[in-house]
């Protein structure tokens, strides 16, 4: 026996193992629903407006959620919620939504209101309008609230919108609009690819409503941007999921309480083909000394 081929065999097999090991771990976080059901959903996994443990924007409620759940959070003074498990940037696909309560709003204009998407900064606190924003990265799905007169109104755009350090790349808005049900619950998702060959995102979101049980029902809304190039992102060691209302009362521009937060990332393909490697490499290795099992 070569002891210095199998010793390399053996070393490229742990070394190659340990990377993609490390890869599948950074690029896959866990699947995760939570329910808000306590105080500590709250406190535990997201950072407010940037700060950990403020308690100042979002706050927790025992209000029933969705399902009739024992729980929820509301907009004490608007701001941001950053979930804080990261993942890799380059996350082949990546589905991630909220349950929302609409309120009838009272904002004077039309404006901004749910904002739900990935950024490459782990304490997110932008300042998101239909233009970008000075210093932001994100791609992200947008609840515009669109105030009408005569009488006053309020209907719903559903907009996708992708900024790289300030800068607009792309954005769309569904082709009409929708008019919401008061203390109606509602689901905002976003579905999220990404291309490891030209390093691209693709986006789509969509607003549902839905059921007495959670269950979804009707695809009220959708928008989608394609193969828009992202390097703020993509180049990022890692990505998170923020959400939120820019500013103001949350409940005056139309969001009661939220609830179910869910995140379902899938690693690159990269990283399982690595694995596939990996697999391979150590069965040829069995099989050149002989001691595979037959």
């Amino acid at each position: 026996m070569n002891h210095s081929s199998l010793f390399s065999t053996r070393s490229i097999l742990a070394a190659t193992g340990l990377g993609i090991f490390s890869l599948l771990s950074s690029s896959a976080a866990s699947a995760a629903v939570i329910h808000f059901n306590s105080s500590t959903d709250l406190t535990n996994h997201f950072v407010e407006n940037g700060t950990p443990g403020s308690g100042n924007a979002w706050r927790y409620t025992s209000s029933a959620g969705p399902d009739g759940g024992s729980g929820s959070i509301y907009g004490n003074n608007a701001g941001w919620l950053t979930y804080q498990e990261a993942f890799s940037p380059t996350t082949a696909s990546l589905s991630s939504g909220i349950y929302f309560q609409y309120r009838n709003p009272d904002w004077s204009s039309s404006t901004l209101s749910l904002v739900f998407g990935v950024t490459s900064q782990e304490n997110y606190a932008p300042n998101v309008t239909l233009s970008g924003g000075a210093g932001q990265t994100h791609y992200a799905g947008l609840l515009h609230l669109v105030r009408q007169t005569s009488p006053v109104s309020y209907r719903i755009d559903l907009r996708s919108q992708a900024v790289n350090n300030g800068t607009k790349v792309t954005d769309s808005v569904s082709a009409s609009g929708v008019s919401l049900t008061h203390q109606a619950w509602y689901y905002l998702g976003l579905e999220s690819t990404f291309n490891s060959v030209d390093q691209t995102y693709s986006l789509t979101v969509k607003l549902y409503s839905t059921n007495p049980d959670a269950s979804l029902d009707s695809e009220l809304l959708t928008t989608s941007i394609e193969n828009f190039s992202l390097p703020g992102l993509s180049d990022a060691e890692n990505s998170y999921i923020f959400f939120g209302v820019n500013g103001g009362s949350a409940s005056g521009k139309g969001v009661q309480f939220l609830d179910r937060f869910t995140v379902i990332p899938e690693p690159s393909t990269t990283a399982v083909l690595g694995l596939g490697f990996v697999v391979a490499l150590f069965y040829g290795s069995k099989v050149r000394s002989g001691k595979l099992n037959r």
